[in-house]
């Protein structure tokens, strides 16, 4: 899962969301929000991904889609360093969503400047794979703050800010099934557990026999 403590992100944007059910209009907000990480976490969209493009540095020179020499300064909590697919067009697109979240913007020394928000989706998550192991990735997180904050947040656009962002637990993330479905999955395991010759021609001979 992805998540992080106190993060230095940028808020590349944040757009307001209007919502309509019925008569009541609900407001909601979108933060694109940008961040460098370890090449690691492509992992968490594709296996094949972070090998596609990375391999292990042997110390020589990059080359640039120029061809020109560069120096690399590996990071040295990553295995793979060494950007590979030079001439591939990125960043990289992934087709995930992620709901349940919850995000803390640290907007001073105190925690009582923290605005934290639950039930945020995250979505729209590109990748930029980054000479070294880095990755630059950003995604948009799709919040409903209160109308007591929505100025806060919006005001953080185009600045840089420490957050926190912290997955669903296991227990939310339980998918629960309706009643209905609930009476079929007990039905089926009654069935399971009853004798499956009941009442058939195999049974009755039995009975036969047994008389």
């Amino acid at each position: 899962m992805i998540s992080f403590d106190r993060k230095l992100v940028k808020i590349k944007k944040v757009t307001g969301v209007e919502e309509f059910k019925g008569d009541k209009r609900d407001y909601g907000c979108s933060v694109r929000i940008e961040w460098v990480v370890a090449n690691t976490i492509l992992d968490e969209f594709d296996k094949h991904a972070r090998t596609a493009f990375y391999e292990r540095d042997t110390g020589k020179p990059a080359a640039s889609a120029e061809g020109q020499g560069e120096l690399s300064l590996p990071r040295q909590d990553v295995e793979l360093t060494k950007r590979k697919c030079i001439n591939v067009v990125t960043p990289l697109h992934f087709v995930k969503e992620l709901d349940g979240y919850e995000i803390t913007f640290h907007r001073g020394a105190t925690e009582k400047s923290d605005i934290k928000l639950t039930e945020v989706r995250l979505d729209d998550f590109v990748g930029d794979p980054q000479e070294g192991g880095s990755v630059l990735m950003s995604c948009n997180a799709y919040m409903k703050p209160a109308a007591e904050v929505r100025g806060y947040i919006d005001h953080m656009s185009k600045t840089e800010i420490e957050i926190t962002l912290t997955p669903p637990s296991e227990k939310q993330a339980e998918i629960k099934l309706p009643k209905e479905s609930k009476k079929k999955a007990a039905a089926a395991k009654i069935g399971t557990d009853a004798d499956p010759f009941a009442n058939s021609d195999l049974a009755q001979d039995e009975t036969r026999i047994e008389a």
